[in-house]
């Protein structure tokens, strides 16, 4: 394999004997090697295959200015949730989701927090997902030394769901969601009441919701 570009001291965007660009990781890969240079097997830890090469192209990019342990993290959320869903997902998820880690841990750090509104009813909606989100962070604390708030595990959840959809009923799936938000806010004003999340009547209606 012969090295392309040197994105960062740790990874390298290279070209296959078969002429595929993939991305390849190694300690100090990116220091001691220059483009041109082959790569020497020894020093390849992660080989990342895409089969989109234009997802190829900006994963190298973000590459760029991301540390390397964010697309690390996310390949083993990734290996998860596959094993987890059994269902495809895009590879366009590799890119999004080292994005968000990195901008959420960073986040984190500089004590900014974003709420995120829809929580519950990704909880209740996507619960396999979510349950998958909360493994994320469980992994982003152990590998980083960092605890993200459980809003970030709804966030990864949606990630995940995102990446099973296709781009045409990807809005629908985001309509659909603030859609059950409204009706609950109408129903909590109508008729006063603090609806209580944490029950089997609450479960059975955000279904039917779903459904209808």
């Amino acid at each position: 394999m012969e090295i392309i570009k040197v994105l960062n001291t740790s990874v390298v965007l290279a070209k296959r004997d078969d002429g595929k660009e993939i991305i390849v990781m190694g300690k100090a890969i990116g220091f001691k090697n220059k483009p041109g240079s082959l790569i020497q097997e020894e020093d390849i830890q992660k080989i990342y295959v895409l089969e989109d090469q234009s997802t190829s192209n900006d994963l190298a990019e973000l590459m760029r200015e991301t540390p390397e342990e964010f697309l690390i993290i996310t390949d083993e959320i990734i290996s998860y949730a596959k094993h987890r869903l059994s269902t495809h997902l895009n590879e366009h998820l590799y890119i999004s989701l080292t994005d968000h880690l990195f901008m959420a841990t960073k986040r984190f750090k500089e004590h900014l927090t974003i709420q995120n509104r829809l929580l519950w009813e990704v909880k209740k909606f996507y619960p396999e997902e979510f349950s998958i989100g909360m493994h994320a962070l469980d992994l982003i604390k152990k590998q980083l030394g960092i605890q993200l708030p459980e809003e970030e595990a709804a966030n990864i959840a949606f990630h995940l769901v995102n990446a099973q959809q296709t781009e045409d009923n990807l809005n629908q799936i985001v309509m659909m969601t603030n859609m059950v938000k409204d009706i609950l806010n109408i129903i909590k004003m109508h008729y006063k009441i603090d609806i209580p999340t944490d029950t089997i009547n609450y479960s059975r209606f955000l279904t039917h919701l779903q459904f209808f």
